[in-house]
């Protein structure tokens, strides 16, 4: 979550999701905070990040979820910005280990593919593979017989 904020002093933030109901704030004394969902609440004044970290148990596929951030010092002249926002960023796996040896180049690309596409599954990926193959040949091989040179000093 990226914060944008104004005069901001200390912040709280709650994240919560279908079928929970939004925290419960309390208010006593110098702090307003979540009671309950808090994923971040500043330790100190005058210290906003301008990034918090959502936690994943917090957030849930196909159902409505909520994220709140509120400066808690209580005073009016203190708000976080409508221009705050989530960016949720998923990094998946692009490409899939060396497979079995194969007579062509078709089959080896088949398999890969089709273990790449069985990966992206459990992302709901649908997308399309794009595939580039490059053939290497005449490259000297790193065994068979060697010539050494040993000098010894007594």
């Amino acid at each position: 979550m990226h914060i944008a904020q104004r005069f901001s002093y200390r912040l709280a933030a709650a994240a919560w999701h279908y079928p929970e109901s939004s925290p419960s704030w309390n208010s006593g004394g110098d702090t307003y905070e979540p009671i309950e969902y808090m994923i971040f609440k500043s330790p100190t004044g005058r210290n906003i990040p301008s990034s918090i970290y959502l936690p994943l148990d917090r957030l849930s596929a196909g159902v409505e979820n909520h994220i709140i951030a509120r400066d808690f010092d209580g005073s009016s002249s203190n708000y976080i910005l409508p221009n705050s926002s989530v960016e949720y960023v998923i990094l998946i796996p692009a490409q899939v280990s060396y497979g079995d040896v194969f007579e062509e180049q078709s089959d080896a690309l088949n398999d890969a593919v089709t273990r790449l596409e069985d990966l992206f599954q459990s992302y709901q990926f649908t997308g399309d593979i794009h595939t580039d193959t490059s053939s290497v040949a005449g490259i000297e091989y790193l065994w068979g017989p060697a010539e050494f040179k040993m000098v010894f000093w007594v």
